[in-house]
């Protein structure tokens, strides 16, 4: 802690009172994959992906007694289209932790099992059949979950999951299930919940053990080709409890921003913390402490990826009262957060909590939270998340949670897709590929992130014309571009 407490001196500390606007919510849906038929059910909204016509897949858990993996396909304006479960396919997978596509743009899920064993399932988008698989590194039977996972440019994957108290993270290549390398957190109680490649290089943002719910934060930079650890920082009071991501991105200057909490008088607030990507030092912090003009009780940023000029994170925010009704209750509700390119909080949006609540009010103990966010090709924001809700049968109170998708069309201030880099044009886009970007002056850095935060491209062009070809692998990618005195950015569709 003593580097720590030398470089949180030099942080800008920001507490900010953030406007709310509910209006930029342009739909939220409810659904319910589970029969409910236990107590604290556990049901969730885990993951989500954009479909090539414009819908949506939604992944998770859902209690059907036991436990099983679902995917659902919702269309542009949420509504259900269709419903898979994977209970027993491939040894009873009991959890969709992620959706993602590929380095060839194929669409695969991270599924869980009972027994200790990641599969990764090629998946058909249309109706969410099963193609092919290939098995993860094994693991212990028991105490053993995903947490994250990153694929290198080589086909690689390097991936994170708990083992008891501990992280482990290893290298593997698919097909084989002997890892390249393996890290072993043992010890340090650390859990590994975002990696993302930087060059040579891959980082990773997790915890480490502090007490029972307010961990320390943890950022830890190593070599993707044999895992040599080039430094491991710990920062204290900036995390939370298991099971909550610790989001990671690069920003435009190179350094890292790293979303989660921050501790100050016992409470747990939003918060981004910024750090240098050479040695981990800490630079800045940007803190939330109120929402609409009130103080907040609870709340933490998780997912973090790129948006318009900045970033987006999924998250908490818990009040006194209900942003909808005004209602005074302990009101615990799915939030965005917008995030700059230095690590401010710039804005947030509140959504409303979910589910009929007991006597109509929400008890605590009961939450609602965003999992996961990703833009969405017409310029919004998609959350995924899990809403928890008391309710009464037969004289006992019991916890429901159900899964819940909202999107918002966020203002976000200086992240707006606009410019000040004069004359900044990108064309033609949509594209099949090529795309030229141009501006006024003298281009000096281009950057280009895919839809799951990780930058797939980056040059010093020193001209003001360029052309970059991403027809390789068509999807969704945001730009970048950077002068001696300005930038600006914007998104690029790949046919």
């Amino acid at each position: 802690m003593k580097n720590f407490g030398k470089h949180i001196l030099l942080a800008l500390l920001t507490t900010t009172a953030i406007s709310f606007s509910f209006a930029q919510v342009q739909w939220q849906n409810e659904y319910i994959y589970s029969n409910h038929a236990v107590n604290n059910t556990v049901e969730n909204a885990r993951t989500t992906i954009e479909t090539s016509d414009g819908g949506y897949l939604i992944g998770g858990i859902a209690e059907k007694s036991p436990r099983v993996a679902y995917m659902a396909k919702v269309d542009a304006n949420g509504d259900s289209l269709w419903t898979r479960y994977y209970g027993t396919t491939y040894g009873n997978f009991n959890n969709l932790a992620k959706l993602y596509r590929d380095n060839n743009n194929d669409l695969f899920g991270v599924f869980e099992t009972g027994y200790g064993r990641l599969t990764f399932v090629k998946l058909n988008e249309t109706n969410g059949d099963t193609i092919s698989k290939f098995y993860g590194p094994m693991g212990p039977a028991s105490g053993y979950s995903y947490l994250a996972h990153t694929q290198l440019a080589n086909g690689d994957y390097v991936l994170s999951y708990t083992q008891s108290s501990a992280s482990i993270v290893k290298r593997f290549t698919p097909g084989s299930i002997t890892g390249v390398w393996t890290h072993d957190y043992a010890g340090e109680v650390i859990a590994v919940t975002s990696i993302i490649q930087d060059g040579s290089d891959v980082v990773m943002s997790g915890y480490a053990g502090a007490d029972w719910w307010m961990f320390d934060l943890a950022v830890t930079k190593l070599a993707a080709s044999d895992g040599t650890v080039h430094w491991t920082k710990k920062y204290k009071r900036n995390a939370l409890w298991k099971d909550q991501r610790v989001g990671m991105v690069k920003n435009g200057t190179g350094d890292y921003l790293v979303a989660s909490s921050w501790s100050q008088n016992n409470i747990l607030y939003p918060s981004v913390i910024r750090v240098a990507s050479n040695n981990g030092d800490s630079l800045s912090i940007s803190i939330l402490t109120t929402h609409n003009g009130n103080a907040i009780n609870f709340g933490f940023c998780d997912d973090l990826v790129p948006f318009a000029n900045g970033f987006v994170a999924a998250g908490e925010i818990d009040q006194d009262f209900d942003d909808v009704t005004s209602a005074p209750q302990n009101c615990a509700q799915m939030a965005l957060f917008c995030i700059n390119d230095n690590g401010q909080i710039m804005n947030a949006y509140a959504i409303n909590q979910v589910g009929p609540y007991y006597n109509g009010s929400i008890y605590t103990g009961s939450h609602c939270w965003g999992l996961a966010c990703i833009p969405t090709s017409d310029n919004q924001v998609l959350v995924v998340g899990k809403g928890n809700y008391l309710a009464e049968s037969g004289g006992w109170i019991s916890a429901f949670g159900d899964a819940y998708l909202a999107k918002i069309s966020p203002e976000t201030l200086g992240l707006n897709e606009n410019s000040e880099l004069a004359g900044l044009t990108a064309w033609p886009n949509p594209s099949n590929g090529k795309v030229h970007i141009s501006v006024s002056k003298r281009i000096e850095k281009i950057t280009i992130f895919n839809q799951l935060g990780a930058q797939v491209f980056e040059s010093n062009p020193s001209s003001m014309y360029t052309e970059i070809d991403l027809s390789a692998t068509p999807g969704i990618y945001f730009y970048h571009v950077y002068g001696k005195d300005a930038s600006g950015s914007g998104k690029l569709i790949i046919h």
